[in-house]
């Protein structure tokens, strides 16, 4: 039989981050079809390790938390429509500013941005759960502010 090694590294880094607001770093954003498969529909994922918080606290720090965009609540097409889910739209804008070390969303204009230049790139995220779908709540970043402009 194996023996399955479990680090306390490993156990750590498993654990939820807290509530609240903590500098992060962005590590990785894949992308995936949808489960439902529907035709056209991509989920892209931007993963963050967290380097503090929440707050002026470090628990958070070296956890992980992962906010996800679909491209059809983006407007990127595929449906027919190129306007998005306003709410979506303008955190995924508020996002890019943060990690472009802007200091408003309005900032970010209409355009490609290229994520493997975002990658190593810091911002504050706030973590809170999310809205339910289907039924299920998870520990995500809702807000986003840039490195520079501490947001509590």
């Amino acid at each position: 039989m194996p023996i399955i090694v479990l680090s306390q590294e490993a156990i750590d880094n498993s654990k939820q981050p807290e509530i609240g607001w903590s500098p992060a770093k962005l590590v990785g954003v894949n992308e995936a079809p949808t489960k439902e498969g529907k035709e056209n529909s991509v989920n892209y994922f931007f993963t963050f390790i967290l380097e503090g918080g929440p707050e002026k606290e470090m628990k958070n720090a070296g956890r992980t938390v992962t906010r996800f965009f679909n491209n059809h609540a983006l407007g990127m097409g595929g449906n027919g429509s190129k306007s998005g889910v306003p709410e979506l739209v303008h955190l995924y804008r508020t996002m890019i500013s943060a990690l472009l070390g802007l200091t408003s969303f309005e900032e970010t204009k209409a355009g490609s941005y290229d994520t493997d230049k975002l990658i190593g790139k810091t911002c504050w995220v706030h973590v809170n759960w999310s809205q339910p779908y289907k039924g299920k709540s998870n520990l995500t970043a809702v807000d986003f502010s840039a490195y520079g402009d501490i947001p509590f």
